[in-house]
């Protein structure tokens, strides 16, 4: 294989050229803007968030069920939504724990109305009491 001579060489370049002129700016490699860089750790933080762990138990002689969550870095309930249905125990949590929302089907119907919720500083956790509807309606 041979190299191509002065002549061969000044047109491969200006095909190149008139080739670059065809397929516009579009063709070029482009440097990164701060449109993507921006979007990139948004992104990232949707994976960040992690699975809240937590243990339900049920207490037959509270007559409830007891929902105990498990959150480092939460300071207080402030930021903190709990949303209790009959059968359903929903948590959103403040973004600076990075945690997703939780959602807990409940194995027993409870009262909404009669939920308690507390958080504990020192081992970071919140305890939810769910009083179960069978125990209330044989109290009542």
């Amino acid at each position: 294989m041979r190299g191509l001579d002065a002549k061969e060489q000044a047109e491969m370049i200006e095909q190149m050229k008139k080739m670059n002129e065809e397929m516009g700016d579009d063709f070029l490699p482009t440097p990164q803007t701060s449109t993507p860089q921006a979007k990139k750790p948004s992104v990232a933080k949707a994976h960040e968030l992690k699975v809240a762990e937590f243990t339900l138990e049920r207490d037959d002689n509270e007559g409830l069920l007891q929902l105990a969550v498990s959150v480092p870095g939460l300071d207080s309930m402030k930021g903190v939504e709990l949303d209790v249905t009959d059968s359903l125990a929903s948590i959103v949590f403040p973004s600076s724990v990075k945690l997703k929302p939780l959602k807990v089907e409940l194995p027993a119907s409870v009262v909404p109305s009669s939920v308690k919720a507390k958080f504990s500083k020192k081992t970071s956790q919140i305890t939810v009491k769910l009083p179960l509807l069978l125990k209330v309606a044989k109290a009542g």
